[in-house]
């Protein structure tokens, strides 16, 4: 015979856990409780059968907990989709960016070459524009020397 304190230690669970379970298996665990002095023992039977239905109960733990991890897994899951998602959009984001700078650093370099053509181009005119200045010069210098002899 146990006490109730000892039956509850060796299943692992509170002394009130095991007076609910008493009440619980009412008429099925009167026969297996003695009261001695105010003090509750419980025979091996009674341990057995209080046993028994703590093992169901843990057995419906176990499936909640099994669902729970099952629905925690679900949950993973749908966060991993939508993570690879974001992932997939933002690595499309980026190639997109990347095509764009790649076009507009083509366009910059396409207007710097011309800048560059138009430069080429305006520094002939001003060279031509200073030969052009040199050749009046000694024209007019010479069109002034020969007014001079004229005169």
């Amino acid at each position: 015979m146990y006490r109730v304190i000892e039956v509850a230690r060796m299943l692992g669970v509170s002394k009130v856990t095991i007076y609910k379970k008493m009440r619980y298996l009412k008429d099925e665990i009167k026969p297996y409780v003695v009261k001695d002095k105010n003090v509750t023992h419980i025979t091996g039977e009674g341990v057995e059968l209080i046993k028994s239905t703590i093992q169901i109960q843990d057995y419906e733990s176990e499936s909640k907990d099994s669902l729970k991890l099952v629905e925690a897994e679900n949950k993973i899951s749908e966060i991993q989709k939508n993570l690879d998602r974001v992932f997939e959009t933002n690595s499309e984001l980026v190639e997109q960016q990347k095509y764009m700078q790649n076009a507009y650093r083509a366009e910059l370099e396409k207007r710097i070459e011309q800048s560059e053509f138009y430069l080429k181009h305006l520094e002939q005119e001003m060279e031509n524009a200073r030969v052009l200045g040199d050749e009046l010069k000694k024209q007019l210098n010479l069109f002034i020397e020969i007014n001079k002899q004229v005169n």
